[in-house]
């Protein structure tokens, strides 16, 4: 095998996941024409078309009238933190406004960090900086899982370490500093 960087890694997992799930979409600032500032999406927009590589605004303040579902924020085959917010993560100020977050899910990892936020990270700040904000406006955050990984009954036991990492927030995780707002209806 040829070795290839990170970012043709993850072009050819996106590709590869665009290529057999019809229900994948791509979105971002930049993402289509342009390939992504570090050039990951290059070529995708034009290999599966525009209403799958969606171009986002610059402004990706608010996500409105969508279903997130199906998100997976574990680096299950690595200790490398990662592991927070499955379907969303959150280090701004983030508005969903009539959206569905389901089904994300997120495992602790023997010897990383804990599972934290299988529907929605809303991560702190750094440096004693004020933390991200989140403002719900209608939405529902359904079905989302953060798993500890089961110490020695697991398959991750064996990895350095030791024990696995706990699971908490499995719908959302508000980190210390973090802000979220619920409002109308939202649940």
């Amino acid at each position: 095998t040829t070795p290839i960087t990170l970012i043709e890694a993850m072009t050819q997992a996106l590709a590869w996941e665009l290529e057999h799930d019809p229900s994948v979409l791509v979105l971002g600032e930049d993402v289509g024409v342009n390939g992504g500032v570090f050039r990951a999406t290059a070529g995708l927009q034009q290999r599966f078309g525009s209403d799958r590589i969606l171009d986002t605004p610059l402004d990706e303040t608010t996500i409105a009238g969508l279903t997130i579902t199906g998100g997976n924020g574990s680096p299950v085959s690595s200790t490398t933190p990662g592991n927070q917010g499955g379907d969303i993560f959150n280090g701004g100020d983030l508005t969903l406004s009539n959206d569905v977050v389901e089904n994300g899910y997120v495992l602790g990892v023997v010897g990383g960090p804990p599972a934290r936020g299988g529907g929605i990270f809303n991560a702190e700040g750094q440096n004693g900086k004020t933390g991200a904000t989140l403002f719900l406006n209608n939405t529902i955050i359904q079905k989302n899982e953060a798993q500890g990984a089961d110490g020695i009954n697991s398959a991750f036991f064996g990895r350095p370490g030791g024990d696995a990492g706990f699971g908490a927030g499995g719908g959302i995780y508000n980190d210390s500093n973090a802000t979220l707002i619920i409002q109308n209806g939202s649940q």
